[in-house]
């Protein structure tokens, strides 16, 4: 299905082709043909673009959904050794000021 504008330039240059003599018509048509080449090329590149941006925006909500449970269970053990760390630290602590005594 063509779209609209390419319909429009046909008509235009149909109008434009009654001022010409007739072996000049296949400009008119050479130009068309050649406009409606790379504007296919173009909607399709275009329809690639979105496609590959749509799929790089799921493989990314996948990736967060996969790697949300690892993240969190690295920082509970990331905060389990902060914290055995503050306790080991204070325990020295107490064992260095009662061996002191």
């Amino acid at each position: 299905m063509q779209d609209k504008h390419i319909k429009t330039l046909e008509k235009a240059l149909l109008a434009l082709a009654k001022y010409l003599p007739p072996d000049e018509h296949d400009v008119y048509e050479e130009f068309l043909d050649t406009y409606r080449y790379f504007y296919g090329k173009w909607k399709r590149q275009k329809q690639s673009y979105q496609t590959n941006a749509e799929h790089y925006k799921e493989v990314s909500r996948q990736w967060r959904k996969d790697n949300q449970d690892k993240a969190k269970e690295y920082r509970r053990q990331y905060a389990q050794r902060k914290k055995e760390q503050a306790s080991g630290s204070a325990n020295d602590e107490q064992s260095s000021q009662s061996s002191e005594k």
